[in-house]
């Protein structure tokens, strides 16, 4: 009747085929579902959070976001609840509405905020959207455009761009008008916006494309490898290997020179 349950390394049954669903254990604890609902058993079978709830997100920072009906809380690793049921559910909670680095956002009269793992708001809820805090600093929606904020609520970029993304070795993504570019933790721009794509800071560089082609950037600005290729991705630590047109070869981040370029690589056209 595609029932599940759970048995031991012996075979001996602990959770009988009662459920229709059961996530796996982590910290000894499962996340389950039947006729539509959702709570947590141990990993003995004990209900810990009873099987009741519209949805039961997963554990981060030790509590785990409970809906239903257009509500929200958190309860602990033992079912309690540590954050009641106080705020607004909308369709976007059920997948950003957990914690993250010790806060979550936290919706209210249809703008959001954060909350701290107490209840306790870190964020009054003022905004049309809110990214992910990382490094303190977490990228905020007024209106139609995005700026960043501290964990301490101090506005580190006003809301001037299309879109900002969430800090990576201390420097954030913005958009605006179709073009990328960097900013740093003061909210300083250190790369103006130009690129027509840009990722995220990995290991100290940025990977960038624009008219004339594809390269390789530092969050500074400095060029390692010139925007003139197909395409580029790291191979290893210090290895890139660089795409032109039908041809390929292999660059040195440390200094971008070349290494090794197959045969025509140079008379060869970008695509």
């Amino acid at each position: 009747d595609d029932q599940s349950g759970v048995i031991d390394m012996k075979g001996n049954v602990v959770v009988p085929c009662q459920y229709d669903w059961i996530e796996g254990f982590t910290s000894n604890l499962s996340r389950v579902r039947k006729d539509g609902l959702m709570g947590i058993i141990s990993i003995f079978g004990d209900v810990v959070l009873p099987v009741e709830h519209d949805h039961v997100g997963t554990f981060n920072d030790s509590l785990a976001l409970v809906i239903d009906k257009g509500k929200c809380g958190y309860v602990d690793m033992t079912g309690q609840w540590a954050i009641p049921q106080r705020f607004s559910a909308n369709a976007l909670t059920v997948n950003m509405g957990d914690f993250h680095n010790g806060v979550a956002r936290a919706l209210t009269n249809g703008k959001l905020g954060l909350i701290d793992t107490h209840g306790e708001r870190v964020f009054p809820p003022q905004y049309v959207d809110i990214g992910q805090m990382e490094q303190d600093i977490v990228p905020v929606k007024k209106k139609a455009k995005w700026g960043y904020a501290t964990r301490a609520f101090t506005t580190v970029v006003d809301a001037k761009y299309d879109q900002a993304w969430e800090f990576h070795e201390g420097y954030g993504r913005v958009q605006v008008g179709g073009k990328f570019g960097l900013v740093d933790s003061t909210g300083k721009e250190v790369i103006a916006p130009q690129y027509t794509a840009l990722s995220d800071v990995d290991h100290g560089l940025l990977f960038a494309t624009s008219a004339t082609g594809s390269g390789v950037l530092r969050p500074d600005g400095k060029v390692v490898l010139p925007l003139l290729y197909t395409k580029v991705t790291r191979e290893d630590y210090d290895v890139l290997k660089v795409v032109h047109g039908d041809r390929f070869g292999y660059a040195r981040i440390s200094n971008g020179d070349f290494f090794w370029k197959e045969q025509s690589f140079d008379q060869s056209t970008p695509q």
